[in-house]
């Protein structure tokens, strides 16, 4: 009987070590007003890269109406992985269908030399006047050069309107 649970316990740790990680939608609501996503991204995503990339977990899509309307959430604990010794800024902004969604590049995190720890980043968006059918919402960062920008228990929520209302 011993051997036996040490040979499941064995099994179930080595499913554990090898399981893929998973970028979830972790809810998605049909409401009286329309349909409501959020997708978290709990581990850590840095980049050093100067140009724009896809964060990683942080892509959904949604439906709409003609006309649609969405509105986007995006929050994160933002910080320098090396430590903040020279200071570092990164860059967040939001896109709709591979455009951005004004104003672009925005909220930019500036840690000064020395700083410690992780600020909170929040950045609101509403988009209308979508076509009806299924759209793609993504958050993409970029790095000042050579700087590493951090991004930590990121969510990602967005809600489509019923209603129409161009903007």
């Amino acid at each position: 009987m011993k051997r036996n649970i040490i040979a499941c316990v064995a099994s179930l740790a080595a499913i554990v070590l090898v399981a893929p990680k998973v970028h979830a939608v972790i809810a998605e609501l049909q409401t009286a007003n329309g349909t409501l996503k959020i997708v978290q991204e709990p581990e850590i995503v840095a980049t050093e890269d100067a140009t724009f990339v896809d964060m990683p977990g942080m892509t959904t899509t949604i439906k709409t109406k003609n006309n649609g309307l969405l509105s986007i959430r995006f929050g994160s604990q933002v910080f320098c992985s090396d430590g903040a010794a020279n200071g570092c800024s990164g860059f967040v902004q939001i896109l709709v269908d591979d455009v951005v969604v004004p104003p672009a590049e925005v909220a930019p995190f500036v840690n000064q030399p020395g700083d410690i720890g992780a600020l909170s980043l929040a950045i609101d968006r509403a988009v209308g006047g979508l076509t009806k059918g299924t759209h793609t919402v993504k958050v993409q960062i970029r790095s000042s050069a050579s700087d590493q920008f951090s991004l930590l228990n990121s969510q990602l929520t967005v809600q489509a309107f019923k209603g129409s209302a161009p903007l």
